[in-house]
């Protein structure tokens, strides 16, 4: 474990939960985008679905009602408290923008469950590997080193056949007086995607045992 990285994510929190209002302020704005990923999957199959750096975010409890075996694995102990917190309080679907309200509703299954799981990305090993990995915003925070790092981890923990599912915003996109400068973004995407085909990843399935990364690219 990174004790440093772990008291700067339980600190940055710390900060951020001064901030909410009493009813949470969940980072919720794409949830229906992990859920359309998700039901993509083959439900009698492939049920294991990894969330790293989860955040503070109640999507893994959606999953969960749809039948998936969902792990979250965060450094930061402080928001994995809260949300489990959260999560005991009950009703927790309310909290999820109307699409994914509706996702969950409609695709509701018996049989999931939410670990979350304290640990760092770069060095816990789990004793099973994942149909699907879904991380939102984390490697476009990484440099080059630890996008390579982290892509290699992910590949290990992919079962064959599975789907690595990488979201990121218009990180780097300023606003000049000429309009909005976008100059940064693209050599971003282009330094993920390099990162994760060296590790071993498809770019689109031409075997059905690819380990496959979809990049999603999103505003906000």
């Amino acid at each position: 474990m990174n004790e440093s990285g772990a008291q700067f994510w339980d600190a940055w929190w710390e900060k951020k939960f001064s901030l909410f209002t009493p009813h949470g302020a969940f980072m919720s704005l794409h949830d229906s985008s992990v859920l359309s990923v998700a039901l993509r999957l083959d439900g009698s199959r492939q049920r294991h679905i990894l969330l790293p750096g989860n955040g503070w975010s109640l999507v893994p409890y959606a999953l969960a009602a749809c039948g998936f075996e969902v792990v979250v694995i965060d450094i930061s102990k402080l928001v994995l408290e809260r949300v489990a917190t959260k999560a005991s309080e009950g009703e927790i679907l309310r909290y999820l923008t109307a699409p994914a309200r509706s996702l969950t509703k409609s695709h509701s299954h018996s049989g999931g469950s939410v670990t979350l799981v304290h640990g760092d990305v770069f060095s816990y090993l789990f004793d099973r590997q994942f149909d699907l990995i879904y991380e939102d915003r984390l490697a476009m925070l990484l440099n080059e080193r630890g996008q390579a790092k982290l892509a290699e981890q992910y590949h290990s923990w992919l079962q064959p056949g599975g789907l690595c599912a990488i979201r990121t915003i218009n990180y780097g996109l300023r606003q000049t007086n000429e309009g909005w400068d976008g100059s940064a973004v693209e050599p971003l995407r282009a330094q993920l995607g390099a990162a994760f085909l060296a590790a071993g990843f498809c770019e689109g399935r031409q075997k059905p045992l690819d380990k496959v990364v979809e990049f999603l690219h999103s505003s906000g």
